[in-house]
């Protein structure tokens, strides 16, 4: 709809640079508010994009890689909890102080190990060890740590609120999608590819 010479069409994006579907990862071209016009234009910051089109990390991959990653976290705490006495009382009971403990390290390593490195570097332990990161799909950069705060948010949220059920669809959608991406990262527009490093 347009009044007065301006476009209120919610579904049209504004005259600006943005990814267009089909071009490499890591360039942009410019939309006029009605066309695509000139080809698409490296983005400054991106990787290149020969490193990422048609090399999408697969999902065998992306499930060794968060195979890997829960290890790291959550290995500990249950190695930990399970010579341990039982859950109790940090306050009452050594063994409780132990089990604190083990909290403490899985928040830790979650947040260096997810937010963190992932934010910077695209990569997890599990997904350097697997060479896979995840990267923006607009510019083929690291997403960021709000980025990786946000997705692993939203899909915590969805999974309580569900019983799990979304879990499953989560890390099952890349079997059948075309572009490998689980539904939170098609919400956060991310892609994993393959790496080098």
């Amino acid at each position: 709809m347009t009044y007065g010479g301006m476009n209120f069409d919610q579904s049209v994006p504004a005259p600006g640079w943005y990814y267009a579907d089909g071009d490499p990862l890591g360039t942009h071209r410019y939309w006029d508010g009605a066309q695509w016009v000139g080809g698409p234009q490296p983005v400054a910051g991106g990787v290149a994009p020969a490193a990422a089109v048609g090399n999408l990390g697969g999902w065998g991959e992306r499930f060794v890689a968060a195979f890997i990653d829960w290890i790291i976290i959550w290995g500990p705490f249950v190695v930990i909890a399970g010579v341990s006495d039982e859950f109790s009382d940090p306050m009452d009971d050594p063994s409780g102080l132990v089990v604190l403990l083990a909290y403490g390290w899985a928040l830790i390593a979650w947040v260096g190990n997810k937010m963190i490195m992932q934010g910077t570097s695209g990569q997890t332990v599990g997904k350097k060890l697997m060479k896979v990161k995840l990267v923006s799909e607009a510019t083929g950069a690291p997403p960021g740590i709000a980025v990786c705060f946000g997705r692993h948010l939203v899909a915590s949220i969805l999974v309580v609120f569900t019983c799990y059920i979304y879990f499953l669809v989560d890390y099952l959608w890349p079997l059948g999608d075309d572009k490998e991406q689980r539904v939170t990262d098609k919400m956060f527009s991310l892609l994993v590819v393959k790496s080098e490093v």
